[in-house]
């Protein structure tokens, strides 16, 4: 803007410019106020579910301290059982070998 002529035209199309960023950055703060806003609204919902999800977790991890203590702490199975899981009733085949794509089966060879 420093090469412009001080014109009559020059001015008022400066201050049109000014108006217009003003009520600009105005617009931007009101969202951003209503933004700040809500994400406060969201971090209460948050705390009040992490509460929650804490005392889940408490109560069940006091069920298991107490069945712990009443049966012993079981043996951990082999991990081809999942690794505590109750083994498979009927044994799994294994995959084919090759490449799945869409639904179909490639083959090497």
């Amino acid at each position: 803007m420093a090469n412009l002529l001080p014109t009559k035209g020059n001015l008022i199309a400066a201050k049109r410019s000014r108006m217009l960023a003003q009520t600009g950055y105005e617009l931007m703060d009101r969202k951003r106020n209503i933004l700040i806003r809500e994400l406060m609204g969201m971090m209460d919902t948050a705390k009040e579910l992490q509460g929650q999800i804490d005392a889940v977790f408490t109560e069940a991890y006091t069920a298991l301290q107490a069945a712990n203590i009443r049966l012993g702490i079981c043996p951990a199975l082999p991990l081809r059982y999942g690794g505590g899981a109750a083994p498979h009733p009927r044994p799994v085949p294994p995959a084919p070998a090759g490449v799945r794509h869409g639904g179909y089966l490639f083959r090497a060879g």
